[in-house]
């Protein structure tokens, strides 16, 4: 494994360490912890879809433009 590897083995495990330290000092308990993790994990999923519809939708006007402009030539 080289550097670059090496390196991104590190930064995972420290988000690990840090996110088990994080989970086990909250001052919430384990259920509420859950349920709010849920709902923003739902809101980042929800807006990944929106974003990726909203690209796929210019990419298709793009393509769509782009097959015109070819058509009349």
């Amino acid at each position: 494994m080289g550097r670059v590897g090496g390196g991104l083995v590190s930064v995972v495990i420290a988000f690990g360490v840090g996110l088990a330290v994080g989970l086990l000092t909250a001052p919430r308990p384990g259920r509420e912890t859950r349920q709010i993790l849920r709902e923003r994990c739902q809101s980042l999923c929800e807006d990944a879809c929106q974003t990726i519809e909203e690209r796929i939708s210019d990419f298709v006007e793009s393509v769509e433009s782009d097959t015109e402009g070819l058509q009349e030539e």
